[in-house]
């Protein structure tokens, strides 16, 4: 064999290398890949079901695995608005669902549950997904289904990433950002299935912050709402307007001035 048709050969052989080696060595991702003890999450959440999709804050601390390694125990934050609640849930591993909450956060794991974690109800541990498949879900959805669209960069507030546009289109394009190599997705915009013209918001969320650490965020956090200093200062001030005007009032007496 002749150079030239060895290194014709070689050639065909490595390209066809290079076109195999994506699909061989693809990534697939499922919620909570990745989570280890100590990742810290917060996110600014909105969801129809919860007060017509009042922005809220969720953060959650992996604090352990439990004591069987059947999860994890998680310490949970809640701020919606002046209610703040902080308690104790369990992730599961084969999707980091909250299979048990204390009672004053059931609510606030629900919206977790509904929202960024929506994708583990698709993609578990078990079951991981392959962001070159075109569809991830398809019961109930027209066209593709669920599953990848596009790749991008987006900026949130914990910063700037590479992700694949997880969604569906369904009347508008509902999307779900989720970076590779993240247990949790980094943004949302969904809206509600309707015959209403522009349709409002499903659910929305976003990364706020994002970090490993040895000691809990969460605990940092009080629960008591901020107390102004008004309240006392006012007092003070009305005082020194009561003695004021008592001091108005006896000189205006000494020198028979009328105080209108």
């Amino acid at each position: 064999m002749s150079f030239s048709l060895k290194a014709l050969f070689f050639g065909i052989v490595v390209f066809s290398i290079v076109l195999t080696m994506h699909s061989v060595f693809a990534d697939t991702w499922y919620e909570g890949k990745g989570l280890k003890q100590g990742d810290y999450f917060r996110y600014s959440v909105c969801f129809t079901d919860w007060h017509n999709c009042t922005p809220i804050e969720l953060d959650f601390w992996i604090q352990n695995k439990t004591s069987d390694d059947s999860g994890y125990n998680v310490q949970f934050l809640a701020i919606d608005g002046s209610n703040i609640q902080k308690g104790h849930t369990v992730f599961g591993m084969i999707t980091p669902d909250p299979e048990h909450s204390d009672p004053n956060i059931a609510d606030y794991t629900y919206v977790y549950k509904s929202t960024i974690n929506l994708l583990g109800n698709i993609a578990t541990s078990e079951s991981p997904m392959d962001f070159n498949s075109p569809t991830w879900y398809h019961h109930g959805i027209v066209g593709n289904g669920v599953g990848p669209m596009s790749q991008e960069q987006v900026t949130v507030q914990a910063g700037t990433y590479n992700a694949w546009i997880i969604g569906w289109h369904k009347g508008v394009d509902n999307k779900i950002w989720v970076v590779p190599n993240l247990p949790f997705p980094i943004k949302a915009a969904t809206y509600i299935d309707c015959a209403c013209g522009k349709p409002p918001p499903l659910f929305t969320f976003e990364l706020l912050e994002m970090k490993n650490s040895p000691y809990s965020p969460i605990n940092q956090t009080s629960t008591e709402p901020a107390h102004s200093a008004l309240p006392e200062f006012g007092s003070l001030a009305g005082m020194i307007i009561v003695l004021s005007i008592i001091g108005v009032v006896l000189i205006s007496r000494k020198f028979n001035y009328r105080v209108m």
